[in-house]
């Protein structure tokens, strides 16, 4: 039986409530302990992120992660990741940071996203990691342009409205209201002159 190599696992999800739930990060991890037993590798160390963005490299654990893993004493053979949109958010970063790490002989490895050993695995990594990047801008992109336009209807985008910031009526609202009134005294007049 050989000994297998020390790698870690690095896990992030993008909201508070994903991290709280803790779904994704319990698939993610599994995900990532499975494959990395199957390649020979054991997870010593995990780096957690929960609720954090992968657009930016602010991220505490992250730094950590490239640190620890760059560092003389050489730790781990291998990083683990779920998929290249958990490491980051960015395919110039992504490459960036992949090749920091494999310059400190240490390999970048996706649970989800295999990359074939090779001349045309930078091809592929570029092009996943590409896809991954355009998915968030769009994601982005959608995400602005309905919170905009709840903004222009005065809805509120988030959690409970602040107080004394009313939602404002919808023009569909307000002619309900006017109907619901004007059929009201109508009935209302109509319920009086019986009685006369």
């Amino acid at each position: 039986m050989t000994d297998l190599l020390p790698a870690t696992g690095y896990i992030r999800v993008s909201t508070r409530k994903q991290a709280e739930a803790g779904t994704s990060m319990d698939e993610q991890k599994s995900g990532i302990a499975r494959e990395a037993e199957r390649l020979g590798y054991t997870i010593v160390h995990w780096y957690i992120h929960g609720g954090i963005s992968g657009r930016s490299a602010n991220r505490p654990e992250f730094q950590r992660l490239i640190a620890d893993s760059c560092s003389k004493s050489r730790p781990y053979a291998a990083v683990f990741i779920y998929s290249f949109s958990r490491f980051f958010r960015d395919d110039y970063e992504t490459e960036g940071y992949r090749r920091k790490l494999e310059k400190n002989g240490v390999d970048l490895l996706s649970a989800t996203q295999h990359i074939t050993p090779g001349p045309h695995a930078r091809l592929q990594r570029a092009i996943i990691t590409a896809m991954d990047a355009a998915a968030s801008d769009i994601n982005a992109e959608q995400v602005t342009a309905v919170m905009r336009r709840n903004a222009e209807d005065g809805f509120w985008n988030g959690s409970q409205p602040p107080l004394g910031n009313p939602r404002q009526e919808t023009q569909e609202e307000a002619q309900g209201r006017l109907v619901r009134g004007r059929y009201g005294r109508v009935c209302l007049w109509r319920l009086c002159w019986w009685r006369w």
